[in-house]
């Protein structure tokens, strides 16, 4: 995923909103390792988005760099 954000990066994309899908509504933690590797290898603002579960996880996201994020729980 990195790599491809990092080629769409080259050509002018300066945000990016990333969803797991295989997290996403299941209240089992966000994909900081999918995130890191986004932030490492790409110069974008991240939203990063899906698995949000405490406060905590809200301000790790902030803590490695993402530019927001999106939580939700649908029912």
């Amino acid at each position: 995923m990195g790599l491809l954000v990092k080629e769409f990066s080259g050509k002018g994309i300066q945000s990016v909103i990333c969803t797991d899908i295989s997290k996403d509504g299941m209240l089992q933690g966000p994909s900081f390792e999918l995130y890191g590797e986004i932030l490492e290898q790409a110069n974008v603002g991240l939203i990063a988005s899906g698995g949000v579960t405490t406060m905590d996880d809200l301000y790790k996201r902030k803590d490695m760099g993402c530019g927001g994020g999106l939580i939700g729980k649908g029912v």
